[in-house]
């Protein structure tokens, strides 16, 4: 695991400076504390950074790492978890490695096969290979965007690196420019969807893609390698549930195998919860051990799961270790805010930081997490909304809006009633009304006049128009509940909880491997039908608690029923409440004061000092709105201060 930069000379005859790649990389030093390295090419076309967690092969995996004529360079992020029967392999082939690291492998793999090497790592990456004697640059993300990789093509070079922190270092970076559609699109969905960031220079390569630039060309093409796509509606393959579970437990048995090769300790997070305690319960199987588990507590009881993470614990013979999270622990969004690099509408990255910061503490570099299962099974609860709504959602528009009405005694969440009044029967539209923090008309009344201009201008089309502009004609084909999962896996998946994982884990060194985001698991379920994933009739993701209901070698269930059988209950944090506190921290205060807020630009004192004491005075809820505008005041402060 590390942090990667470089700098490609792409279309100038800037050299690159190795100076400037060190800073760079400088800026990565808490993905990988204990090794760094550079390479530059003989003619000074391209640099390679890293910096090094070293987890496989602790002495021999220096990054940047190259083949044995020296001509292929290589600088990773992450974890190739098949990197031996690919060694093999390619040993059979006549390969000669100097190192243990599965870095290397890829350094082997891209000799051998070119481009399409990236089809053959299973794992969680993004990496970069430099090709001598081709003078090409290939730049290639994990098939589900795990670990990210943003882009910057400025003054004829191509720049690339783990974090935004780490381009903005270079010179030719000096002073982004606020993307003002993407900030909008932030207080709509409650963080910048990819491939654009919160900088207009800046971007994402998506998930499952990579990127090949020719010097000699001047050019830089992008391509996808990797998908699994739902099959159409009606054509699924007949599987019995028996079967069905039999064979995701022997994914998911092997998917955790493959997460535990490391050469230091690998803990992992215990929530309480199904997903969390079912890995567990693998890794015990597995391991014969003792493993160390992490969760974290809450003062709040509406949001508290630690009974059931010390219930799994007991159950399953873990050393536990619990965390508290009182409202001191919301004093930590500053410093949480320049880990994310991107402002959000949520806290949830709060206590997930502290969780790792936790493992960290304990001499844990590699923990495992439980992301990826509600995505996977269809476990949030707007899936079901969703579903129940289709017979009201054939209804004409002014049949059914009465149906929504907030004064009916119907048992319905704000975002049901808010999604099924205001979305028509685009798959599309649907989605973005389920995820949407704030309308149209709130964000108006939010921004600032001169923001507002700013935003008219933006020659990016809006979120509803872009997304169903790239995803309508692909779901179309598709059942009901396949539609909206893969938006779900195309959008919030990587832009939002890979994101969280990866920054607050990274932030303290600490490498997150996350089973349920195998991507044989998503091929696999891929071809099932969706009542398989979702029966209305059945709690959430009733495959997954078969499966974890089924005895271990030991002859007990994998869990308990205490276990199995609860509600989902997912992480959040209290922050409604926290907004109604008495008095606010003074970073707070200093903040979303009338200075800062006029000095900032982007928003209106008068709505944000409004729609804090209709928030403090009850019942509005003005949560999501205040925190974003609190974490965008924090980020622009720092964005400012380090340019």
């Amino acid at each position: 695991m590390c942090g990667i930069a470089g700098v490609l000379r792409l279309s100038t005859d800037m050299p690159v400076d190795a100076a400037v790649l060190a800073r760079m990389t400088g800026a990565l030093t808490h993905r990988g504390p204990d090794d760094e390295g550079l390479f530059v090419s003989p003619t000074a076309v391209c640099g390679l950074g890293a910096r090094r967690l070293s987890i496989i092969d602790l002495a021999g995996g220096h990054q940047p790492i190259c083949n044995e004529a020296g001509d292929v360079w290589v600088v990773q992020n992450g974890e190739i978890y098949n990197y031996k029967p690919l060694r093999a392999e390619l040993e059979a082939c006549g390969h000669v490695f100097r190192s243990e690291s599965d870095t290397e492998v890829i350094a082997h793999a891209y000799e051998q096969w070119g481009a399409a090497c990236v089809e053959r790592l299973w794992g969680m990456f993004a990496l970069a290979v430099w090709d001598e004697p081709r003078q090409r640059l290939l730049l290639a993300r994990d098939r589900l965007g795990k670990k990210p990789l943003f882009l910057a093509q400025v003054n004829g070079l191509l720049l690339f690196a783990s974090e935004i922190k780490a381009l903005l270092r270079h010179p030719a970076l000096c002073q982004p420019t606020l993307d003002a559609r993407s900030l909008d699109e932030m207080f709509t969905v409650g963080y910048v969807p990819g491939p654009a960031t919160i900088w207009r220079e800046i971007s994402k390569l998506p998930p499952a893609h990579l990127l090949i630039a020719e010097v000699a060309r001047g050019t830089a093409a992008m391509s996808c390698y990797w998908d699994a796509p739902y099959l159409p509606g009606g054509q699924e393959d007949a599987v019995d549930p028996e079967d069905a579970a039999e064979e995701v437990l022997a994914l998911l048995q092997d998917a955790v195998r493959l997460r535990l090769q490391a050469d230091v300790p690998v803990g992992a997070l215990l929530s309480g919860g199904l997903d969390s305690s079912g890995l567990v319960a693998l890794m015990q199987e597995l391991t014969g051990g003792r493993a160390h588990t992490f969760s974290i507590g809450f003062d709040r009881a509406s949001h508290d799961e630690s009974q059931y993470a010390r219930l799994a614990s007991s159950y399953l013979g873990t050393e536990h270790h619990e965390l508290r999270f009182g409202w001191e622990a919301f004093n930590r969004l500053p410093a949480v805010m320049a880990s994310l690099d991107q402002p959000q509408c949520f806290a949830t990255a709060v206590p997930i930081s502290m969780l790792y910061e936790a493992c960290r503490a304990a001499g844990f570099k590699v923990i495992l997490t439980g992301e990826g299962s509600d995505e996977l099974f269809a476990g949030y609860g707007w899936f079901r909304g969703n579903q129940q709504a289709e017979a009201l959602l054939r209804l004409p528009a002014g049949l059914r809006r009465p149906f929504f009405s907030s004064r009916l005694p119907f048992p319905m969440s704000p975002a049901a009633r808010q999604a099924l009044a205001v979305a028509d029967r685009s798959a599309v539209s649907r989605y973005l009304a389920w995820q949407q923090v704030s309308t149209a008309g709130q964000r108006s009344e939010l921004f600032s006049a001169d923001f507002r201009h700013e935003l008219a201008r933006s020659a990016r089309p809006p979120l509803a128009v872009r997304w169903q502009d790239e995803y309508a004609d692909a779901v179309a084909p598709l059942a009901s509940l396949h539609r909206d999962m893969t938006l779900e896996r195309h959008i919030r998946l990587p832009d939002f909880i890979n994101h969280e994982v990866d920054a607050m884990s990274m932030a303290h060194s600490v490498e997150a491997r996350v089973p349920f985001l195998d991507h044989r698991l998503w091929e696999l379920l891929a071809r099932w039908p969706p009542r398989l994933k979702l029966d209305l009739r059945r709690p959430e993701k009733w495959l997954l608690r078969d499966v974890f209901g089924r005895p271990a070698t030991s002859g007990r269930p994998y869990l308990p029923p205490a276990i199995r059988e609860r509600r989902k209950q997912g992480l959040a944090t209290p922050h409604a409440d926290w907004w109604r506190q008495p008095r606010m921290p003074d970073f707070v205060e200093e903040a979303l004061s009338e200075v800062a807020l006029r000095r900032s630009g982007l928003f209106s004192f008068e709505t944000v000092a409004q729609a804090r004491l209709h928030h403090k005075n009850g019942p509005a809820n003005h949560s999501a709105l205040l925190t974003g505008v609190l974490n965008v005041q924090l980020w622009q402060q720092r964005a400012t201060h380090s340019n």
